[in-house]
C-alpha cells in the first residue's frame, strides 16, 4: 500500500479523546463489545517539505537524507511502518538535502512531491539496489506517471533550491549528523547511524520521544506546542559545546591572557562598522582580524560558510584588528591596508574590500607585495574606484578611526587576533572548523528553534 496520491488508510480503535491509542488492537474477547473501528487517513501534505501524518502530533520525526543514499532505503520503509502504527501521535517530516554528485535527484523528489508522487517515486527508486542514475530516474518517473518535463523545468529554474537550503539549515540548527542520513525524534537524534537500526529500535526511539511529549502534555502544553516546548527544554539543558580554537597571529601578544573561550571583559563598540546580514538578526558575530593574515583568511572562510546557512538569523561584523609589528615598514603597510579598508566604506565597498583582501592574502600565501600594488588590485577586483581609494589613504582620512578601533579592541580585552566574539564570549584564534562555529551559532539560536523550525505548513 502506498502513500501520496492514494491515501494510506489504517484502522485505529480506542475511546474518544485527544490522543487515542495508535497501535492496532488485539481481537476483543467479546465481539459484541468490541469498539467500532474508524478509518484514519494518513497522507502527505502539500507543503514544500514532504510530511506524513497529522499536522500537529506529540512526536515529530525528521529524516535528513540524500535520496540516492542506499543507507536510507530501510529507514524509509521503517518510517512508513511507524506511521501506520501511530497515525495520530506521529508526524514524519522528510527533508531531502542538497547532495554533491547527485544534485538533480533531491530536486526531482521534491518536484515529485509537488505532483503528489513523492512516496510513489521513492518506492520505485528504492525497489532497485545501487546508486540511482539519471536513466533509472527517468524509468521510475515513467512507471509512476511523473511528469519529467516539469522535473526538467525544476532543474532549470531551481524552484526547489530554497526548500533544499531550508532543510540543510534545519539539519545544522537541530544538530543532525552532517554526514550520512540522520533521524531525530522531537529534536533528539537517534543513538546510532540509521543504516544499522531496526524497526524495533526506531519504535523504541519513538516510545521515548512520546514519553517526553506526554510529560509536557500533562503539564498543560497543547499538542500544537509540544515540538517547540521540547526544543526549548533541550536548549536549556545542553551545555555550551567544547570547541577547538584556531591559531592566533602572535603568541607573544597573549602575555598570560586567558586562551580558553571566556566572556569579553569589556564592551566592544562596533557602531558604524558595516556588516552582512539583517540588522534585526538574533545572532551577532564579530570577527576581529588582520587582513594580511592567513589565520584571518581561514576564519573568514569558516564564518562565511557557517553563516550562509542562516542568512536571516546571523549578522556578521568584520572588525579591523591587529598587533603592529616592530618593523616600522611592516607596521606602515598594515596600517595603510586597514586604512584602505575603512576608506572603502566611503564607496560602500567595505564588505567587498574585505572579501577581496582575504582572497588576495590566500593567493599570495604570505609573499610580500608592494602596498600600492596590493591596494590597486584589491580595489579593481572589488569594483572600487582605485584612485579615490588611494586619495583617501594618502590623506590619512581614516587613520584616527583605525587607531581608535585598535585601541578600543585592546581596551575591551582582546589581546590578539584573529578572534571571534559570539554570544558575549571571546574565542581567541577563532575556531578550528566550520562545524565548531555552526554548533556555537546553533546554541545562540536554540531558545527560539521551536518557533523557527516548526515542521508544519499553514
Amino acid at each position: 500500500m502506498t502513500v501520496g496520491r492514494a491515501a494510506l488508510v489504517v484502522l485505529a480503535c480506542g475511546a474518544a479523546g485527544a490522543l487515542p491509542g495508535d497501535r492496532l488492537p488485539r481481537a476483543a474477547a467479546n465481539p459484541a463489545a468490541a469498539p467500532r473501528p474508524q478509518a484514519v487517513r494518513v497522507t502527505f501534505d502539500a507543503s514544500a517539505t514532504p510530511a506524513l501524518g497529522p499536522r500537529f502530533a506529540p512526536v515529530t520525526a525528521e529524516l535528513f537524507f540524500n535520496p540516492a543514499s542506499s543507507s536510507v532505503r530501510a529507514t524509509w520503509y521503517h518510517l512508513r511502518e511507524l506511521a501506520r502504527a501511530h497515525p495520530r501521535r506521529l508526524r514524519v517530516v522528510l527533508r531531502p538535502l542538497p547532495a554533491q554528485g547527485q544534485a538533480m535527484l533531491p530536486e526531482a523528489v521534491l518536484e515529485a512531491h509537488a505532483q503528489g508522487l513523492f512516496a510513489e517515486l521513492l518506492d520505485e527508486l528504492y525497489a532497485h539496489s545501487g546508486t540511482i542514475r539519471r536513466d533509472q530516474l527517468a524509468a521510475a518517473a515513467e512507471e509512476v506517471d511523473l511528469d519529467m518535463e516539469r522535473v526538467e523545468a525544476a532543474w532549470d529554474d531551481g524552484r526547489h533550491q530554497a526548500a533544499l537550503h531550508a532543510n540543510a539549515r534545519a539539519q545544522f540548527l537541530l544538530g543532525a549528523r552532517p554526514s550520512g542520513p540522520d533521524l531525530l525524534f522531537n529534536g533528539v537524534p537517534v543513538p546510532r547511524r540509521l543504516g544499522s537500526m531496526t524497526l524495533d529500535e526506531l519504535e523504541q526511539a519513538y516510545d521515548e520521544a512520546y514519553a517526553r511529549a506526554r510529560e509536557v502534555l500533562d503539564d498543560g502544553v497543547t499538542v500544537d506546542q509540544v515540538y517547540q516546548e521540547l526544543l526549548r527544554a533541550k536548549a536549556d539543558s545542553e551545555p555550551l559545546p567544547v570547541v577547538r580554537l584556531g591559531p592566533v597571529d602572535d603568541l607573544v601578544a597573549l602575555d598570560g591572557s586567558a586562551v580558553a573561550p571566556h566572556l569579553l571583559p569589556g564592551a566592544l563598540d562596533i557602531t558604524g562598522l558595516p556588516a552582512t546580514g539583517p540588522t534585526e538578526a538574533p545572532v551577532q558575530l564579530v570577527l576581529l582580524c588582520n587582513l594580511a593574515s592567513m589565520n584571518c583568511a581561514k576564519q573568514a572562510s569558516r564564518v562565511d560558510d557557517a553563516a550562509r546557512l542562516c542568512t536571516d538569523e546571523v549578522r556578521v561584523v568584520a572588525y579591523p584588528y591587529y598587533r603592529a609589528p616592530e618593523d616600522p615598514d611592516a607596521a606602515d603597510r598594515l596600517h595603510r591596508l586597514h586604512e584602505a579598508w575603512l576608506c572603502a566604506d566611503e564607496q560602500s565597498g567595505y564588505v567587498r574590500f574585505f572579501e577581496e583582501s582575504i582572497s588576495f592574502a590566500i593567493r599570495q600565501l604570505g609573499r610580500p607585495v608592494a602596498i600600492d600594488v596590493q591596494l590597486e588590485q584589491i580595489a579593481i577586483n572589488a569594483g572600487i574606484d582605485a584612485a579615490q581609494l588611494a586619495t583617501c589613504v594618502g590623506e590619512h582620512r581614516q587613520a584616527k578611526a583605525l587607531d581608535d578601533r585598535l585601541a578600543a579592541g585592546a581596551l575591551a580585552g582582546v589581546p590578539v587576533g584573529p578572534a571571534i566574539l559570539l554570544g558575549g564570549r571571546l574565542y581567541l584564534g577563532g575556531v578550528s572548523s566550520k562545524m565548531s562555529l555552526q554548533k556555537l551559532i546553533a546554541v545562540e539560536l536554540a531558545p527560539t528553534l521551536g518557533d523557527r523550525l516548526i515542521p508544519v505548513s499553514e
